[in-house]
């Protein structure tokens, strides 16, 4: 969800690019964006899990290393095909 949510973001706002050589269409803005929203959206989704509502955004807040090791992964990739 969170890779959506960047994408959506960094087409609406985007402005100041991550890596331009390496990947030129992503930005901070849709990284940060696609990641917080993410976070809301797993926060606010608590009622379909087994979840208390605490729990569920303690979770989410928690999972805020995963769409970073998935950037630096995929600039880390780019840069291999760019070679």
């Amino acid at each position: 969800m969170s890779d959506v949510l960047q994408y959506v973001w960094g087409k609406a706002r985007g402005k100041h690019k991550i890596a331009p050589s390496v990947s030129p269409n992503k930005t901070w803005e849709g990284f940060l964006g696609g990641v917080a929203d993410s976070d809301v959206l797993g926060a606010a989704l608590w009622w379909a899990s087994a979840f208390a509502p605490l729990q569920a955004a303690g979770m989410s807040a928690r999972d805020y290393a995963a769409p970073v090791r998935g950037r630096i992964g995929n600039e880390r990739n780019q840069a291999r095909r760019r070679r």
